[in-house]
């Protein structure tokens, strides 16, 4: 935020602010905009299979509010879902295999192969090392992924509160200029009624969008204090599903908590306690120090579940590279309706062209009695200099220009100061000077209010063509973007990466434990021996 001169707020070390031709992308045919209503992002990319339509191909496009969206788009981590149920059946028939035949078919021990004792156990070597790199690889990225999350989406509020502010102070404005008493001129009642209509239709879209920002926060609160609670009560890997879930769910509205985010949207003690186990697990294996089949078991698990998060996390980075295009696409064409309106919507350009016709019209009036004023004041000829006009700024977008020695807005309550008369009675100077100090601060006013529609009348163009949201698109496409698909993939790879190590270490586990054991007891019948 800036400054404030006079009452009006300055940006950009008070400079004034480029006004261009208002005729854009709302000038548009009807045949157009009839089109454009049913543009379908990302068509191509996301033509994948739907298992809601029996495995039909889908082509809705890219629509975070669309379940056919979302199961065409998790059939793409179908094989990593596979994968943990295959492994998790298979693997469990082994060990209910391996316990029967222990229990029921107990055979001898006999001696043990050096041979198969060191090949597992460098492996096993091998695989730890493995499992580290990737684990690293994981939480570094997951770290990082994060941190991206919550500034794109910080962004995203940021540029809807931005515009519900700059709406709310034009209304104001506005219910300002309805004051503005110049030599007990008003401006006319017709252009007041028309005012108090336009008022209410800026103040319902920017109750609309306000509305928005406190669901969606009270609902990014909730899937919080749900992905807390779940995660400390819950296993390790159920509470990132959901976590995951619910985000999307949420990144299907406007806005979020940033503080949320950050905290809490996905899994990072999750991902650490497997860390941690799996590690430990190796560690005392490969120290010797004691077999148990519980860690055998645990790793069962961890497999299955580590694949799930795999699973889940390629969804993620397919779902980032969907939004990431259709922003790119929607940006050609943006005043098009499309899917994207559940992350961050144009504001009603009708409304935003009445808003700017408005604002040209009151500045007119308004302009007009404090000129009037000014000509009354200088028809005393024997009171000083006259004092200047007041340029419409206005003017230069319709290629009028005011007189040479018109005074700007910006400068006008400055120069005109030099005009007030010290004495005056009955608001009328009695002392050198043509403006009394009561006129002088009813102009003031006027300066102020006019002063406001000029500077924010880019805004308006800026909503009337939905260049507000192009522009948050292109910066979140540019800055954004490319962070979230490199992230999202490296953590993919990562827990890939994982998954395979705890699946090939668990068959490692078996082995070399079994020899672990024979080579003990080999060791034990050597000794009772001597």
């Amino acid at each position: 935020m800036g400054r404030f001169r006079d009452g009006v707020e300055e940006q950009n070390g008070g400079e004034e602010m480029p006004w261009g031709d208002s005729t854009s992308f709302v000038e548009l045919t009807t045949d157009a905009d009839a089109d454009q209503k049913t543009l379908v992002l990302v068509a191509e990319r996301t033509k994948r299979k739907d298992p809601l339509s029996h495995f039909k191909q889908y082509t809705g496009g890219w629509n975070i509010s669309n379940k056919h969206y979302w199961a065409s788009v998790g059939f793409t981590a179908f094989p990593m879902f596979l994968i943990a149920g295959i492994w998790y059946v298979v693997f469990g028939v082994f060990l209910l295999v391996i316990f029967f035949c222990y229990c029921c078919c107990p055979r001898p021990l006999h001696g043990y192969s050096r041979a198969c004792y060191a090949v597992t156990l460098v492996f096993l070597v091998i695989i730890t090392i493995a499992a580290m790199l990737g684990g690293a690889a994981l939480y570094t990225s997951q770290f990082e992924f994060n941190r991206t999350i919550g500034r794109t989406l910080a962004y995203v509020v940021h540029q809807a509160e931005s515009a519900t502010e700059t709406l709310r102070n034009v209304s104001n404005y506005f219910d300002a200029a309805k004051q503005i008493r110049v030599e007990n001129k008003l401006l006319p009642p017709g252009v007041q009624n028309s005012i108090t209509q336009l008022q209410k239709q800026i103040n319902d879209t920017a109750n609309q969008l306000a509305t928005k920002t406190s669901d969606n926060l009270d609902g990014i609160r909730h899937v919080a204090t749900h992905s807390h609670n779940s995660h400390c009560g819950d296993a390790c890997f159920v509470p990132p599903w959901i976590r995951v879930f619910n985000f999307w769910r949420a990144v299907s509205c406007v806005h979020v908590s940033k503080r949320s985010m950050s905290e809490n949207s996905f899994p990072h003690s999750s991902i650490l306690i497997t860390l941690i186990l799996t590690t430990n697990v190796y560690v005392f294996v490969l120290m010797g120090r004691f077999y148990n089949c519980s860690f055998v078991i645990l790793g069962w698990i961890l497999v299955a579940g580590t694949f799930i998060l795999a699973g889940i996390f390629l969804l993620f980075h397919n779902v980032a590279g969907d939004t990431c295009l259709a922003m790119d696409e929607w940006v050609q064409k943006p005043t098009a309706h499309t899917a994207l309106d559940d992350i961050l919507p144009c504001v009603d350009a009708e409304t935003a062209q009445d808003s700017l016709s408005k604002a040209k019209d009151v500045t007119y009036q308004v302009l007009s009695i404090v000129n009037l004023a000014v000509d009354v004041s200088n028809a005393d000829p024997g009171a000083g200099p006259l004092v200047p006009l007041l340029c419409n700024p206005f003017f230069a977008s319709v290629g009028q220009a005011c007189p040479p020695d018109a005074v700007d807005l910006k400068d006008a309550t400055q120069v005109w100061k030099k005009y007030v008369c010290e004495d005056s009675k009955n608001d009328e100077c009695v002392s050198k000077g043509r403006l009394s100090p009561s006129l002088y601060s009813a102009m003031t006013m006027a300066v102020n209010v006019s002063y406001g529609f000029y500077y924010y009348s880019p805004f308006l163009v800026d909503l009337a063509d939905c260049d507000f949201v192009r522009q948050s698109f292109v910066t979140i496409s540019k800055d954004h973007c490319p962070g979230l698909q490199s992230q999202s993939k490296w953590m993919y790879i990562g827990l890939v990466v994982v998954s395979a190590a705890v699946m090939i270490s668990s068959i490692f586990w078996i082995a070399h434990g079994r020899e672990q054991k024979h080579r003990y007891y080999t060791k034990l019948g050597l000794s009772k021996t001597f």
